[in-house]
Parts: structure tokens; C-alpha cells; sequence
């Protein structure tokens, strides 16, 4: 299947959703805080009707400032220009962002360990590519819990560690698709280096939500 350009609606909405979710807020809740349809801001991120509009962009832009986030309207709806990026206003990521490389390293490895000793089905991933940009970059470490058989449909549209029957595992963005117990899997980034963005029809072992990420570089 070609690859969608970065301007279509779909795509469009692929990169509103994942904003909205790195504000750490439902669409209920977003929608609510900042005075918005939550119909409208749905079919915005299902790429309904016409999609998103320049004029719901820089609402949508605006709420995105206030909780941190700095996104350019040309690259919402267009995916060109610099990617978003956290402002790191937070004293706690100051701090972490002065780490050492030594020391940085050894704070990853105490949470890893820890995070393995409260999830029995813990799963860590090293991102080594640009597929899952501007939200994953390339040196980041994430972690989350195994899910598995039906359980995995409860995943649908959320970025996950995805193990799959061939032996792969790799990050993605989990999508439905219309062979059982199969899935699809996609890439944020249009504008990746990787051959295939968008893998249809897979079949999974296991997936497991992002709930932990440790960052490699700065935003």
C-alpha cells in the first residue's frame, strides 16, 4: 500500500492525536479544559468529514501551548518544519536534563530494575530509528506490560511495544485490522527512513502500552 502523504487528513490526525496524548489528557478531559466540542476534536483525530481545518489547528495549537507543548500550525497540518517539543519548565526535568552521561545512565538502569520488580510481564524497548517521531526519538528507553490474546484489542490507537509471531519486536502505533487475531501497525513520523512506516495485517505475540519512557536527548 503507498504511503500516505504528510498532508493528508489522515495523517493529519495521526499527528493532532498524538499531541493530544502527550498532554497526558483524555479527549474528554482536553476537550472540557479548554472549551472545545469533543465530537469535533474526534472527528478532527478520526479524520472525518473534512479533517482537521487551519482554523481548528490554531485552536488546538493554542490549548497545545498552555500544557507545554510547542507545535507550529505548518507542521501540524503539513508535517513540515521542526517537530514539537516539551517546554522544560518542570524543576524535575531541569535536573535531569543537567545529568551526566554516567550518571544518567545509571539512574535508567535503577528505574529499569525497578520497574521489572513491580511488573512481572515488564517489557523495555531502546528506540534505535526515527519512525516514531517527534514523540519517540532515537536513544529513548521505554517500558510497559505485556498484554495478550483478546486483551490486546483493548490497545487499539495507543503506541505500544509490539512483539510480533515472526520474532520482531518493535514500536508502534496499534490500529485495527480486518483479519483476526491480526493488527496494524504505524509509524508517527511520515517522514521516516524506514522502508515500511506502516505494517498491515500483523500477527502479535504480545503488546504492551507505553507507560514508562526515560529520554536519550533532551527535547
Amino acid at each position: 500500500m503507498a504511503k500516505q502523504p504528510a498532508d493528508s487528513k489522515e495523517i493529519r490526525a495521526k499527528r493532532l492525536t498524538q499531541l493530544r496524548k502527550l498532554t497526558g489528557l483524555t479527549r474528554r478531559a482536553f476537550t472540557q479544559k479548554y472549551g472545545l466540542s469533543e465530537n469535533t476534536v474526534k472527528n478532527w483525530e478520526y479524520a472525518h468529514l473534512a479533517g482537521l481545518s487551519e482554523h481548528g489547528a490554531r485552536l488546538m495549537i493554542d490549548a497545545f501551548i498552555k500544557e507545554g507543548i510547542e507545535c507550529s500550525i505548518n507542521w501540524l497540518l503539513y508535517g513540515k518544519g521542526n517537530p514539537p517539543k516539551r517546554k522544560p519548565t518542570d524543576p524535575t526535568l531541569q535536573a535531569t536534563i543537567k545529568e551526566t552521561p554516567d550518571h544518567a545512565h545509571q539512574t535508567i538502569l535503577k528505574e529499569i530494575n525497578d520497574f521489572k520488580k513491580h511488573h512481572a510481564e515488564a517489557v523495555i524497548y531502546e528506540i534505535k530509528d526515527d519512525s516514531m517521531l517527534p514523540f519517540y526519538r532515537n536513544g529513548d528507553v521505554v517500558a510497559g506490560v505485556r498484554h495478550y490474546a483478546e486483551d490486546i484489542s483493548r490497545l487499539i490507537d495507543r503506541d505500544c511495544i509490539i512483539e510480533t509471531k515472526s520474532g520482531e519486536t518493535l514500536l508502534r502505533t496499534l490500529m485495527i485490522s480486518n483479519l483476526p487475531r491480526s493488527y496494524n501497525l504505524y509509524a508517527t513520523n511520515p517522514h521516516t527512513r524506514l522502508q515500511r512506516p506502516y505494517l498491515y495485517d500483523v500477527e502479535i505475540v504480545a503488546a504492551a502500552p507505553v507507560i514508562w519512557i526515560r529520554r536519550g536527548k533532551k527535547w
